[in-house]
Parts: structure tokens; C-alpha cells; sequence
């Protein structure tokens, strides 16, 4: 939440004029437009978007696959709509899947599915916070 203040400390510096022309009251800090934006409203929007990320609960779940089944664990995981990414490494677990989950209740569904997917022996799930 810190970092949303700041961010919205830093909007209070930018005087709009027009949509992509904006007066800074600080010589010093750069306009949107300088900045890559298009105007006052998409540093609002960025703002929004990031809150919104903030909100999802990320999981990092390590994928434990049968002998030959890699493959095609991973093309199924990646059928699910919360993953987000999914890859292989090196240790004791075969894959890992990062997803986002609009709620801590949605992380037991995700578990369910993963469990569905022949080929998954076992799998452990960690919550990311922050």
C-alpha cells in the first residue's frame, strides 16, 4: 500500500492541461508525455492496473511428474486459466507453475485441477505475499 501513496504523491506534482500536454510544477521532474505516457489518465490507469495485481494471491506450485509425463503435465497446466507461467528445473520436482488467484478459496480449486492431470505424482504449492 506504500507504494501506492507514493505513486499517488508523485501524480499530485503534474498539472493537466490537455490530454498528453501537461505542466509539471516542478521543473525538475519530467512530463508524462517525456515519460512515455499518453496523457494525465493513464498514470490514474497504471495506478488502478498495479492495485489490481496487488490483490491477486500468486502461487508457485512445484510439479512432481511420473517418469515420461513432463510433456504433457505441462501442456495441460497450461490449459488452466489462473497459470501464468510454467517451467522446468533442475532438483527434486520435475516443473514449476506460477499462477494468480482472485482469492486464497480459488487456490484449493487450483489444486484440484492440478490433481486431475495424469501424469502429477505430487505437488506443493507456495503462497507468494507482497
Amino acid at each position: 500500500m506504500c507504494g501506492l501513496v507514493i505513486e499517488a504523491y508523485a501524480l499530485s506534482s503534474i498539472t493537466p492541461t490537455a490530454c498528453g500536454d501537461s505542466a509539471p510544477t516542478d521543473s525538475r521532474r519530467p512530463t508524462p508525455t517525456e515519460g512515455g505516457l499518453a496523457c494525465a489518465e493513464s498514470l490514474n490507469s497504471t495506478l488502478v492496473q498495479r492495485e489490481v495485481e496487488r490483490t491477486l494471491v500468486r502461487t508457485f506450485t512445484l510439479i512432481y511428474c511420473q517418469s515420461g509425463k513432463y510433456p504433457d503435465v505441462v501442456a495441460a497446466a497450461k490449459k488452466i486459466p489462473s497459470v501464468v507461467s510454467t517451467f522446468s528445473v533442475h532438483g527434486r520436482c520435475d516443473a514449476v507453475i506460477v499462477a494468480k488467484h482472485e482469492k486464497y478459496e480459488d487456490i484449493g480449486k487450483f489444486a484440484l485441477q492440478l490433481n486431475a492431470i495424469p501424469g502429477v505424482s505430487a505437488h506443493e504449492t507456495l503462497v507468494g505475499f507482497g
